[in-house]
């Protein structure tokens, strides 16, 4: 625990140390391999996390998803639940400011099931080439990779990808895994071991 701890430190430093216009750069540029990638092309309903702080920004994903016809659910926390529900939106005016300033959807966003999520992007502190991560540590995206039946995409800056990370028995590998330099079979990499 005190392991994860320490990596998820270090890799936010990392990630925040990147320059504004370096990580617009970056998230442009795996916005454009999401959108060539065959599982996001296929896909009917995909499930977003809306960025916040550092991350990865997601909006280009989202608005290119709105225009191409694409369901678009993304994440509300149920905090005394300790759950993540996703909701379906239509555009921005469904959006507003959560309770930690992540955008969310509002409250009269119809529910999207698990099962109806045709593709999963992910968020992650850290990420390695097994697809698994290190999240802000409530283990929220866990149960829900553990749940979801669809194609799951961790989406992440190079520089959050690491070596092995630690990992226990409740943490969930993601499918593939996209950076601004590669797309990632994590299968394929935990398959070869």
């Amino acid at each position: 625990m005190q392991e994860k701890a320490r990596l998820r430190a270090w890799a936010q430093r990392r990630r925040d140390a990147l320059p504004p216009s370096q990580r617009a750069r970056h998230s442009a540029a795996i916005a454009r391999r999401l959108a060539a990638f065959a599982p996001y092309q296929q896909a009917g309903t995909v499930a977003v996390f809306l960025s916040f702080r550092s991350e990865v920004d997601t909006g280009a994903i989202v608005r290119a998803a709105w225009e191409q016809g694409k369901r678009v659910a993304a994440p509300v926390t149920r905090w005394q639940q300790r759950v993540l529900q996703f909701r379906l939106v239509a555009g921005p005016g469904d959006l507003h400011a959560g309770r930690l300033g992540i955008p969310e959807p509002q409250h009269g966003c119809a529910t999207v099931a698990l099962k109806q999520l045709d593709l999963l992007l992910v968020p992650g502190v850290a990420f390695d080439r097994e697809g698994y991560r290190l999240g802000y540590g409530a283990g929220l995206y866990d149960r829900v990779l553990a749940a979801a039946p669809g194609v799951k995409v961790g989406l992440a800056f190079a520089c959050q990808v690491q070596g092995r990370l630690p990992r226990g028995e409740k943490d969930v590998p993601v499918d593939w895994l996209i950076s601004e330099l590669e797309i990632i079979s994590c299968q394929q990499v935990r398959e070869r071991g």
